[in-house]
């Protein structure tokens, strides 16, 4: 009975080791994680009561904002109520193409 246990435990054992770096390279990279994180980002618009989606749409959209203001870009983290209000209203203004935002 005991070679029995020292057997399962020496086989659980190897599974084990062998089954870790196979679940390491299975997750997603760490660019991968980022986008996830950012698309689950949701930013409130106290003007028009709704909330966006922060993804690689709104970060397009933001930047084209920037440009067209001929100003430096600036995160949109560090904008004030008011500045952040003026975003939002160019940006109900200036929808995609491809979705109704």
């Amino acid at each position: 009975m005991i070679r029995v246990r020292r057997a399962f435990l020496a086989v659980t054992m190897g599974v084990g080791m062998l089954a870790t770096p196979i679940a390491v390279f299975a997750s997603s990279s760490p660019q991968a994680q980022a986008r996830e994180a950012s698309a689950r980002e949701r930013i409130y618009d106290r003007d028009r009561r709704d909330y966006h989606d922060w993804n690689e749409s709104e970060d397009r959209a933001y930047r084209r904002y920037w440009q067209s203001r001929h100003r430096a870009y600036r995160d949109y983290s560090r904008l004030n109520a008011r500045e952040r209000s003026h975003y939002w209203s160019w940006r109900h203004s200036h929808p995609d193409r491809d979705r109704g935002n």
